[in-house]
């Protein structure tokens, strides 16, 4: 038997039936479509094969034995509620009572999961739709009580940092504000260029010799491209010893080197 060819036209009705349904049920509808007659295990190799999927690791049968809504259920949320700009998990609860099923709404939050069917409630507005309080004053007794609390032009806030402050980021490294509003960059950069008055590229790196973040004494500081870091981290030859980290880097670039020019020989 030949090998199976599919058509753009197949894949791409595939992507968009695949989504919240379970293997047999593509399978089924694949061979209703396009007049095949696949078997389910052929259906699960071609969607790995494309890498097309369903977001439901369950078979029809395990879905039988736990199913709360049927396949015509799910259509008719999914057409009422997708795209549509509006619903919430308590309107989608109210219409499933309709069609004779109950839930919670913890039960509707995972149901519209499993079955990819989004409501259309972003939680931000859409371009060119307008606020409700659009050309509206502020009343009176509300502006006193927001009054106090209130910025006014030129105000200053007080965890504000001036230009040349530092701090410690989350890996670390000590950052120096060098621009308003909050332009920061790693202390250790701006040292090497200070120093050496090279400008550092965006694949250069510096690194500590001794393994301290905090210690960015020039003659603590290593520069190194992106190639020559990973190969130090491969062969372990980062120290907490400045000298032995400085000879590890040393012998990572004449590797480097040598490795290059081999190739033009």
């Amino acid at each position: 038997m030949g090998k199976r060819t599919y058509s753009v036209e197949m894949l791409a009705w595939l992507c968009d039936y695949a989504k919240g349904r379970w293997l047999e049920e593509i399978t089924d509808g694949f061979n209703a479509k396009f007049k095949t007659d696949l078997e389910p295990k052929t259906m699960r190799s071609l969607l790995r094969n494309h890498r097309i999927t369903s977001g439901v690791k369950i078979t029809r049968g395990e879905e039988k034995l736990r199913r709360i809504t049927t396949p015509e259920q799910d259509e008719l949320v999914r057409q009422r509620y997708r795209n549509s700009g509006k619903g919430s998990f308590k309107e989608v609860q109210d219409f499933l009572k309709t069609l004779g099923v109950s839930m919670t709404l913890a039960q509707v939050k995972g149901y519209l999961s499993r079955k990819h069917i989004r409501l259309g409630v972003y939680g931000w507005f859409k371009k060119g739709s307008a606020p409700a309080n659009k050309g509206k004053k502020m009343p009176p007794e509300v502006y006193f009580k927001c009054r106090p609390t209130m910025f006014r032009k030129g105000n200053i806030p007080v965890n504000h940092k001036p230009v040349g402050s530092e701090r410690i980021d989350k890996d670390g490294y000590i950052m120096v504000k060098i621009a308003e509003p909050k332009k920061w960059r790693q202390k250790q950069r701006i040292v090497w260029e200070r120093e050496t008055g090279e400008k550092l590229k965006r694949n250069e790196y510096i690194m500590f010799l001794d393994g301290n973040k905090l210690n960015c004494d020039i003659s603590n500081l290593a520069k190194v491209t992106q190639s020559q870091m990973l190969r130090i981290n491969q062969n372990h030859l980062r120290y907490n010893d400045a000298e032995l980290t400085e000879v590890g880097v040393t012998l990572t670039k004449l590797l480097e080197a040598k490795h290059k020019k081999s190739r033009w020989k």
